[in-house]
């Protein structure tokens, strides 16, 4: 499933329908993400993002990580190569 969100706006198109930014933030944490420290697959709105955009779990991150419900609000998520729609 692919899904873009238009930069500038508070709309999305996922599968052809308008949603609106918070819903395309929802589903894009609904991805599955290993863990940089132990390995193990999270979704990724339950990681810690670190500044080279690694992502940790609660048991290996530390205070200088910031978790994704807050790094996502200010993501521009239209930028991923993964969210842009087939030519």
């Amino acid at each position: 499933m692919q899904f873009r969100i238009f930069s500038g706006g508070r709309t999305t198109t996922i599968l052809g329908e308008e949603v609106d930014s918070e819903t395309a933030r929802i589903k894009f944490g609904q991805r599955i993400q290993r863990c940089r420290g132990c390995f193990v697959a999270f979704y990724i709105k339950d990681l810690w993002i670190d500044e080279e955009i690694d992502y940790y779990c609660e048991e290996c991150k530390n205070d200088s990580m910031i978790h994704f419900n807050v790094y996502s609000k200010d993501f521009d998520f239209s930028q991923l190569p993964s969210m842009q729609q087939d030519e």
